[in-house]
């Protein structure tokens, strides 16, 4: 039995079957068939995804960590954005926060434990990768503390949580064989709207 990760709530159930057609397991190679995907931003989200879990789990590291370095360095840079900029691009600033943080989410599901070719979507496999991305945007908060004209902010790390709650529903969903396409883009725009929304939240900090 595995725990699936649902809106944040473990819900047990039986551990998922591959997605039927989309992703067969065929001497340790994930082989595809294109014309099963789905159509529109179903099949694109799903043909990303066959992509990233082409690599084997050891070099999906590699992307992951170079991102989180990127992201350390973003950190280093003191008022990047200017002494004062406008609440427009503040906001846009502010909103690079779920966005970095939820491609690093993206990044780290390949590094994760696979069935038959595909993301296991369940709390043993996925829960160190969890807190691995909450403790690194702890860090890297209290990290910005020491940078000139930076500060640190626990709403800063709830925008990073956002972003990796966000990537968490919408990659959880289109590994379901009921998955459409009109699901998958009402569920990114959520995604879309929390992230704004907790964006705007950092600015109760300033």
């Amino acid at each position: 039995m595995a725990h699936r990760i649902e809106l944040g709530i473990p819900r047990r159930l039986p551990r998922p079957a591959p997605l039927e057609g989309v992703v067969e397991h065929r001497q340790d190679l994930a082989v595809t068939a294109a014309g099963d995907l789905g159509g529109g931003l179903l099949g694109l989200l799903r043909r990303t995804g066959l992509l990233l879990v082409r690599q084997s789990r050891g070099r999906a590291w590699i992307p992951a960590c170079l991102w989180m370095g990127l992201i350390w360095f973003m950190s280093s840079l003191s008022s990047p954005l200017g002494r004062d900029p406008r609440p427009s691009l503040a906001f846009f600033g502010n909103l690079a926060h779920p966005f970095e943080y939820g491609v690093l989410t993206l990044l780290l599901l390949p590094t994760a434990q696979r069935f038959q070719g595909w993301i296991q979507f369940d709390r043993e496999s996925l829960g160190g990768r969890i807190a691995l991305i909450l403790s690194y945007a702890a860090i890297d908060e209290f990290h910005q503390s020491f940078v000139l004209g930076r500060h640190s902010s626990p709403l800063d790390w709830l925008a990073d949580a956002t972003g990796m709650y966000c990537t968490l529903k919408v990659a959880a969903y289109i590994s379901e064989p009921e998955a459409t396409s009109a699901g998958v883009g009402k569920r990114c725009l959520y995604g879309v709207f929390l992230c704004c929304l907790a964006a705007g939240f950092t600015f109760l900090d300033v």
